[in-house]
């Protein structure tokens, strides 16, 4: 305990404004619902051309029965803005390898069959650990646990719908205690598209609201612990390429956040974000259940704001993963 404490005060001696430099939350990866793979027939060895064959059925789900899947994911990869600070701040100098293991597990409750639609409900959970490797920010390392619960509806027009709620945790591992949770009830559409025998196309949008409950402000501890309520609209479309075993698939998002609680740093217009991501990933199938993956991407926050805090951030990241999921 004396060595921890000892690295917390060495830290913030040589860098008093590092009271704001705690993982942003915002800018964590959830997961809110099933694998792609279980819910369309999205993956190295899917069939393109049956992508627009109307209502499909989630690829690992038996019709009559409920179906189990999980698997565990593995990431290392260096980002150069793990803080998600303002460009040229004395916090976005921190760059670090960072480690990511998560472990997941659901199940598809069955199906409900209707004219021109099939329903399948879902429930789901994961446990994430993250780990900065190779500086003085190892004492934010973090662990995420994820629960969601969400119907998805795959009709004969070839458009998916999807509506659930998902619930978050986070804690701080050095500390041992909880720094941010929310509830998440979201809407979603998405639709693939055959650009040929090779190349199919993933249009996703969702809609949804995060009611948080997250640690004082470092700055403004008067805050309400709601200060990050928000709603969020997310768009995104990606190109799925398949080139022997190899699957190329680059992507782009744009999201928008509207913060909702009225407080001393926020107090006219409130908070906005607009947030955009390029992303390219490679995955190469080792087998039917294990995929290697080689990713990079880059991100930039623009943030409309009363307050005198800069939100505003750009980063890039690049690094290795392999996953392995099967059901059961």
């Amino acid at each position: 305990m004396k060595t921890n404490i000892t690295k917390l005060m060495a830290f913030f001696a040589t860098a008093p404004s590092i009271l704001l430099s705690q993982v942003d939350p915002t800018t964590i990866e959830r997961s809110n619902q099933p694998p792609s793979a279980i819910t369309s027939a999205e993956g190295v060895n899917a069939n393109v051309d049956t992508s627009d064959a109307g209502a499909q059925r989630p690829i690992f789900l038996k019709t009559e029965n409920i179906s189990v899947f999980g698997g565990v994911d593995s990431k290392i990869y260096y980002d150069d803005n793990p803080l998600s600070t303002q460009k040229n701040s004395i916090l976005s100098s921190q760059r670090d390898a960072v480690w990511s293991n998560t472990a997941h597990l659901g199940a598809g409750l069955g199906q409900i069959e209707m004219q021109d639609a099939v329903i399948t409900p879902y429930i789901g959970v994961s446990y994430t650990k993250t780990e900065f490797l190779a500086s003085t920010l190892d004492w934010l390392d973090y662990t995420s646990t994820n629960a969601y619960i969400m119907a998805n509806i795959q009709h004969s027009n070839g458009w998916s719908y999807r509506l659930g709620v998902s619930y978050a945790s986070d804690s701080n591992d050095l500390t041992d205690t909880e720094t941010y949770s929310e509830f998440y009830p979201n809407v979603g559409v998405l639709k693939t598209y055959s650009h040929n025998e090779d190349i199919l196309g993933i249009f996703n949008m969702s809609i949804g609201y995060h009611d948080t409950d997250a640690d004082k402000h470092a700055l403004d501890p008067t805050l309400s612990r709601s200060y990050l309520d928000s709603f969020d609209v997310i768009g995104s479309y990606g190109i799925q390429y398949y080139f022997k075993d190899f699957l190329i698939s680059p992507s782009y998002s744009a999201t928008y956040k509207t913060y909702t609680k009225s407080n001393t740093i926020h107090e006219k217009n409130g908070r906005e974000d607009l947030i955009h991501s390029l992303n390219l990933k490679i995955d190469y199938s080792l087998d039917n259940d294990l995929n290697l993956s080689l990713f990079g991407g880059f991100s930039k926050r623009d943030t409309k704001d009363t307050g005198a805090i800069p939100y505003d951030f750009t980063k890039g990241t690049a690094g290795l993963g392999l996953s392995l999921s099967t059901t059961f």
